[in-house]
């Protein structure tokens, strides 16, 4: 009964003015979307340098870009659209006061810039389907454009929720030594985190905001390599979506028990100071590693866990943020996370690979000299 009156009002308000919107509520009610062949061509024959520097920018933080680019949309002009309303005086004039942050000299973290960018993708995605119409692929290109569009909206929302307080025991990123150090065995083996330290925020300092981005950062992960310095994470590409280590069915023995590297992870060196709602801090177990060892990963609603086939908790992931005491509006100067995985699950993992685990450290300082 429910199910039918929420239909019946999404049918009343289809279509809207919006068109991820639409997309969302034809996906719900189970209706083709309805759209008038028009020919598609690039819009934009000259593109400014400010345009051009956001479009390489932009490009290399959010992965939706290159995955629409991908099907041919006109990213050049969603990026136009993008810098012009951001830039616009209107816009600014809105939104300065709720977002900036005058004693940091530096935007409050946010989701408006994210939005602005989701709706330009959107608008442009719409543009370039309607030369598909008619056509019996259509709804295929559709279901992929927009699920890029989209993000991995549930993966944003379980690392948001997956916050807690800064582990005492990390050494803060200033101090912390490279190298490769034995694993110190424990109840729950931290077998990887990651922090980032944006070390140039300073109060009341003028002209500091791009380098308020300029971090150093630290990662640090069990491998099996040996005693060669290595950053043990593969990095997951902008195709992946939340949990879907689950859905892996093939296990190939000689690669389980020869791999260096098992761990996985999203986080980006590059930071911005306006698109800051993505939070890039996934750290993650290989799906073949998963299966082998009986795991299971799951969103718990606080957190997301890996649950072994008896039920019990084998994985913890945990991010955290850290602002200054003094700061209302808790802009991070520290933020990260980690991996913990529970001993008894570690020494089967170690027994199946019949390498010494090895914890590999690395320091890196991305920020411009000055």
């Amino acid at each position: 009964m429910i199910e039918t009156k929420l239909k019946d009002v999404l049918e009343e308000i289809y279509p809207t003015s919006d068109s991820l919107t639409n997309y969302l509520i034809s996906s719900m009610i189970c209706k083709k979307s309805i759209r008038i062949f028009c020919d598609y061509n690039k819009k934009q024959s000259f593109i400014d340098e400010r345009t051009k520097f956001f479009i390489k920018h932009i490009s290399r933080i959010d992965n939706r870009i290159a995955l629409v680019n991908g099907y041919g949309v006109d990213i050049e002009n969603v990026i136009y659209g993008y810098v012009n309303k951001t830039f616009d005086e209107s816009f600014e004039k809105e939104k300065r006061e709720i977002l900036f942050n005058r004693m940091y000299h530096s935007l409050i973290p946010n989701m408006y810039f994210y939005d602005v960018l989701t709706q330009q993708l959107a608008m442009e995605a719409e543009d370039y389907l309607k030369v598909l119409s008619g056509t019996s692929y259509v709804s295929e290109i559709e279901n992929g454009i927009y699920n890029a569009v989209l993000d991995d909206i549930p993966l944003i929302l379980a690392q948001h929720s997956s916050i807690i307080s800064r582990p005492r025991d990390i050494v803060l990123p200033k101090f912390v030594e490279e190298g490769v150090k034995e694993v110190v065995p424990d109840d729950w083996v931290r077998i990887g985190y990651f922090e980032k330290w944006f070390n140039k925020i300073e109060k009341y300092k003028d002209n500091n905001f791009e380098s308020n981005t300029d971090a150093i950062t630290v990662i640090s992960g069990v491998g099996f390599g040996g005693e060669t310095t290595m950053v043990p994470f593969i990095r997951l590409d902008g195709g992946y979506r939340f949990l879907q280590e689950n859905e892996y069915e093939f296990i190939i023995p000689e690669i389980i028990y020869s791999f260096k590297v098992f761990l996985t992870s999203n986080i980006s060196f590059l930071d911005d100071s306006y698109l800051t709602y993505n939070t890039k801090q996934y750290l993650g177990v290989r799906d073949d590693v998963l299966q082998c060892l009986g795991i299971r990963m799951i969103d718990t609603g606080c957190g997301i866990s890996g649950i072994s086939r008896e039920g019990d908790e084998v994985i913890k992931y945990s991010r955290w943020e850290v602002s200054h005491v003094d700061d209302n509006d808790k802009i991070p100067y520290l933020i990260g996370s980690q991996l913990l995985m529970k001993k008894e699950k570690f020494e089967e993992l170690c027994s199946y690979v019949q390498e010494k685990p090895l914890l590999y450290t690395t320091k890196f300082d991305l920020s411009p000299t000055e």
